[in-house]
């Protein structure tokens, strides 16, 4: 199971993604489909955790 961990760097906000994507990129896209809730993109940092 993967975990990510994605930081907006504007607001040092943290959020975690556990299990829910397979790949970096579908968590890319898991992320890009919710801006709203994650913020402008360009400000988040994406850290992918493999166990």
């Amino acid at each position: 199971m993967n975990e990510f961990l994605i930081i907006n760097v504007e607001d040092e906000t943290t959020f975690c993604i556990v299990g829910v994507e397979e790949t970096l990129q579908e968590a890319k896209e898991f992320i890009k489909n919710d801006e709203e809730f994650f913020g402008d993109r360009k400000n988040l940092k994406i850290y992918q955790e493999v166990k």
